[in-house]
């Protein structure tokens, strides 16, 4: 029962940080057209 709860959360930990990471690029990205203009 608890092997199966710390991989979920695993699991959840590294979509959570795939997610984050791809929000900070979007959000860089977007600042550099923004200062771009």
């Amino acid at each position: 029962m608890l092997s199966g709860f710390s991989g979920l959360l695993q699991l959840g930990l590294r979509q959570y940080s795939i997610f984050f990471s791809y929000q900070l690029s979007v959000i860089s990205y977007q600042l550099s057209v923004i200062s771009d203009h």
